[in-house]
């Protein structure tokens, strides 16, 4: 009776045992999950100096694409243009697609013509200043650069340069995008002496995730002080003769520097006649690095490195979903629209393929490179553009307009000034951060091991180290009896051959004597 009552307390034990660790290795299994597959992410607001980021880059798009004097004959012998090589230009660029059926066309180069045949940054631009102070002999050229945009040629304030802003695979119609240099402090004197266009070799001063580096005297972008302005007196010219459908007013929008206008940004329409004075602050979100030891699709997005782009260089959520749209329009049309980023292999749509780029645009699925519904796993978007760790967003917090006096109607030229003022010198940051780590899962598994176990991580150890002498013990064991039988074996096989030996010689002295008695026999 008492052995079998043993039994039992021993067989209660083992599953009680068993129970324990069951339960144990569970509530591991949610704290490793914790930290490592679905971490708990919090958010803390603070404050930061504006100087520590860029002033957006600031793009004016005009009216008019193809200017008037484009279509004078010997403007266009002057630029080894025709007439078709215009009307395939602007048609691109005009939203009445119905004109299409009218242009047969194909072989144009549709940025070269445009850059012909635009206006340029002087006949846009009457004169311009930072700083609050107009500078009547600046050379807007120098804040200045033609863009290629989707509503043709356009003219941006602090864009990052060619060699910055895009890889080598680029093709050559981007190379509009040259650096200029900006006093950090924004003096205009020293920009009207200084500001230049950077040559090719020259670091660069800024990143989206580090900011900028320090004891530079010109940065570029330039950096986003507390009541730094942006002036610029556009003049507005008559409508564009060949498309007539085109919107009077000009376009503003504020993008970051590392990035591309597009017309999916939100934009400002500047009509004529206008004082146009436009606040802006920006808010910063930032992803600490306790979050890199996560997957990205588990933290939501990418840190600087992480993720590759095949034409720009600096990662973030817009240039990676302008690249997606356009391989996908490749992929679909054979071909791009003239202002999409592409590599030097992509051929830009003709006239007659451009219907085959608004129907897919149109219609793009804005879920081949983001999740809306959560209904598909990260893995199998083939862009996968997830926001970038830090991110700006500019916003423009006022916008005050009253109208100009008739004295600012200069001949058939109406004339509107702008004014881009960078509010805030402290604007927010939001930090996402875990709070969970490799320490605290270590100090949880001690808490639930005494828990479950009532031992210490230490006696653990203990147990561990026990273990690991009661299994090296019987292995010792069990290779001291492997070599005793391997001993006794040899010494077997050893008195085999012995007595083997022995059967032999015997044999061999009875087979002589018989001989021997035999040839004596037979004397």
């Amino acid at each position: 009776m008492y052995s079998n009552k043993s039994i039992l307390i021993k067989i209660f034990k083992f599953f009680g045992y068993l129970l324990l660790l069951i339960g144990l290795s569970y509530q591991i299994q949610r704290l490793y999950k914790k930290l490592k597959i679905e971490p708990e992410i919090f958010s803390k607001e603070s404050s930061i100096q504006s100087s520590q980021i860029p002033f957006p880059a600031v793009t004016v798009c005009p009216p008019t694409n193809v200017k008037n004097e484009a279509w004078n004959p010997e403007f266009l012998r002057l630029n080894n243009l025709t007439v078709n090589d215009l009307r395939g230009a602007s048609l691109q660029t005009c939203p009445n697609h119905d004109m299409y059926m009218l242009y047969n066309d194909s072989d144009v180069n549709v940025v070269d013509v445009l850059l012909k045949s635009s206006l340029t940054v002087a006949e846009n631009i009457n004169h311009c200043g930072i700083n609050k102070y107009w500078v009547d002999n600046m050379d807007c050229d120098k804040l200045f650069i033609k863009s290629v945009t989707e509503f043709g040629i356009c003219y941006t304030f602090n864009m990052l340069g060619h060699d910055l802003l895009f890889n080598d695979q680029v093709s050559s119609d981007f190379d509009t995008f040259k650096r200029t240099k900006i006093a950090k402090t924004w003096d205009p004197e020293q920009v009207m002496n200084e500001s230049r266009h950077e040559n090719d070799t020259d670091p660069p001063t800024w990143s989206l995730e580090h900011g900028y580096l320090s004891n530079v005297e010109f940065v570029q972008p330039a950096k986003a002080l507390k009541m730094q302005t942006l002036l610029i007196n556009i003049i507005g010219l008559s409508n564009d003769s060949f498309c007539q459908e085109r919107e009077r007013n000009y376009k503003l929008m504020l993008h970051l520097p590392n990035e591309l206008a597009q017309i999916s940004y939100e934009t400002i329409d500047i009509p004529f006649g206008i004082d146009d004075n436009i606040l802006i602050s920006a808010d910063v979100s930032q992803n600490e690095e306790s979050l890199r030891s996560f997957k990205p699709d588990k933290r939501g997005c990418y840190f600087e490195g992480e993720k590759s782009l095949k034409v720009f260089k600096s990662y973030t959520k817009a240039n990676c979903e302008y690249e997606c749209m356009t391989d996908f329009v490749n992929a679909t049309c054979g071909c791009v629209k003239f202002s999409m980023p592409r590599t030097k292999d992509m051929k830009v749509c003709d006239f007659i393929q451009y219907s085959c780029i608004m129907t897919i645009t149109d219609i793009f699925p804005r879920s081949y490179y983001e999740d809306q519904d959560n209904q598909k796993k990260f893995s199998d978007y083939p862009c996968g553009c997830l926001p970038s760790c830090t991110e700006i967003k500019y916003k423009v917090i006022k916008n005050e307009r009253r109208n100009k006096e008739i004295g600012y109607i200069k001949g058939n030229y109406l004339l509107a000034d702008i004014k881009v003022t960078f509010a805030d010198s402290q604007i927010e940051k939001t930090s996402n951060y875990v709070t969970y780590e490799l320490e605290n899962f270590i100090f949880d598994i001690g808490g639930l091991i005494g828990l479950f176990l009532g031992s210490s991580i230490l006696s653990v150890l203990e147990l561990i180290v026990s273990i690991f002498r009661t299994i090296k013990n019987y292995t010792q064991r069990v290779r001291n009896t492997l070599t005793l039988r391997n001993e006794r074996k040899i010494e077997e096989q050893a008195q085999f051959r012995k007595n083997r030996r022995s059967v032999t010689t015997i044999y061999s002295q009875r087979s002589e004597m018989v001989e021997l008695e035999v040839v004596d026999f037979g004397n």
